[in-house]
């Protein structure tokens, strides 16, 4: 599959990227099909297509045509195929259905895929960009109140460090919760080893239904708390915001849940096993007077091998591709979960999340840019050097509508297009 240009998640259960054109390039596809027949060639799928192949042996062998003859006025006995009317109407029905069926499934597919795959997706694609972002505002926010002192550079260091620890945390339980066949007690495993819940914090919440959503709200009680206590910049403004972001993630708990209606999905069902059905009977009707054979006059009792080949091979590639389809929907309705090939690659963007968030409030203690917001610039130096001046007009950057659709206005004076250094991957100016 590597070589199909396809790239695995961490616990190679998962898709993580693939290249379409690399896949689909000479005897690729093949390669990918193959290094997963377990996900989509299921044994179930094998199964209903012997049953299809038995359905049109019964079928010939209970309905086939009879010889019948009649003498014409020349007293010669003519021969013909005496089938019955049933024989002639299946072929005629699944021609009929196979209008319909393709169609109403293609719109089922499509559906599934924009509003349970995406949509899931989509939820959690908003759990990992706030997760991020509320981050990020936590370790730029959550500062020691003026004048600061060890005691309350500690204090904000480890209401950070808890927040953090929380976020996480409710990310991780999100998607623990929505595999299948987890409990409560593997979930308190899974949080103790990975050290994003204490003891006490699971036993509150462990018999509690949403227990992401009181994670969430012990969020917002810690930044109350800090806010009432100053240890919030802008303490108006970053509320606001954090909350937002609290509210997002609270709001994109619906793991696993399947958007489309359930009776919607029996009725495509049914249509579906109807069609396959109806082709393995119109299969068996059409070898019951299959024409192939030589005797009688052109009609025959008994088809070629030729005749079985063809028939069973279509009915192998319409049961494949129909109920393939139809498996589309049980395979990829509940992507956050991460347990099949289709899935999103969550190992991947756990760890991920978890170890940006950590390293944002690590290496924050220390940056590696001097920022002089004094009026008069850094003051003169070599001719190697960029001199600047900032003037910080709305400086407030989420105070005011106009803040937050402009940002802060920077004027830089006294640079030369000569100080600045080699373009940075190849970029020059035109």
């Amino acid at each position: 599959m590597l070589q199909s240009g396809v790239k695995l998640s961490k616990d190679k259960r998962n898709v993580s990227s693939y290249n379409p054109g690399d896949m689909a390039r000479g005897c690729n596809f093949f390669i990918a099909w193959i290094a997963v027949p377990g996900k989509l060639l299921n044994f179930s799928l094998f199964l209903q297509f012997f049953v299809l192949v038995a359905i049109a042996h019964v079928w010939f062998a209970f309905l086939q045509c009879s010889m019948s003859s009649y003498t014409n006025q020349k007293g010669e006995k003519i021969s013909y195929p005496n089938c019955s009317t049933i024989n002639w109407i299946i072929p005629n029905l699944v021609t009929h259905v196979e209008r319909l069926t393709p169609f109403v499934l293609g719109l089922f597919i499509s559906l599934m895929i924009a509003k349970t795959y995406y949509a899931n997706r989509g939820m959690f694609g908003t759990l990992f960009g706030r997760s991020l972002a509320f981050a990020q505002m936590v370790v730029a926010w959550v500062r020691a109140p003026t004048p600061s002192t060890p005691d309350k550079k500690a204090a904000a260091s480890r209401a950070q460090n808890l927040l953090i620890r929380w976020t996480n945390g409710a990310f991780r339980l999100m998607v623990l919760e929505c595999k299948p066949g987890v409990t409560a007690d593997m979930l308190e495993e899974d949080m103790l080893d990975n050290e994003l819940l204490t003891e006490k914090e699971w036993a509150h919440i462990k018999g509690l239904p949403s227990r992401c959503t009181h994670i969430y709200q012990w969020c917002n009680n810690v930044l109350v708390e800090l806010l009432e206590k100053g240890f919030l910049v802008e303490p108006h403004v970053s509320l606001k915001q954090m909350h937002c972001q609290l509210e997002a993630m609270r709001g994109a708990n619906v793991f696993g849940l399947p958007s489309l209606p359930m009776p919607y999905t029996l009725v495509i069902t049914f249509m579906v096993k109807l069609h396959l059905l109806l082709v393995a009977c119109g299969h068996g009707a059409e070898l019951s007077r299959s024409p192939l054979s030589k005797e009688y006059g052109g009609y025959g009792m008994q088809p070629t091998w030729a005749c079985y080949f063809g028939f069973h091979t279509e009915l192998f590639l319409t049961n494949i591709l129909y109920q393939g389809m139809l498996d589309l929907h049980g395979h990829l309705y509940n992507p956050n979960s991460g347990d099949e090939l289709g899935h999103l690659p969550v190992v991947n963007f756990l760890n991920f999340v978890k170890t940006v968030s950590n390293n944002l409030m690590i290496h924050n203690q220390d940056l590696p840019y001097d920022l002089d917001l004094e009026m008069g610039g850094a003051g003169a130096g070599g001719d190697e050097s960029v001199h600047s001046s900032f003037a910080l007009n709305s400086c407030n950057i989420a105070g005011t509508d106009q803040g937050q659709r402009m940002g802060s206005t920077v004027e830089m004076s006294d640079m030369k297009i000569s100080d600045l250094k080699e373009p940075i991957l190849g970029l020059k100016d035109q």
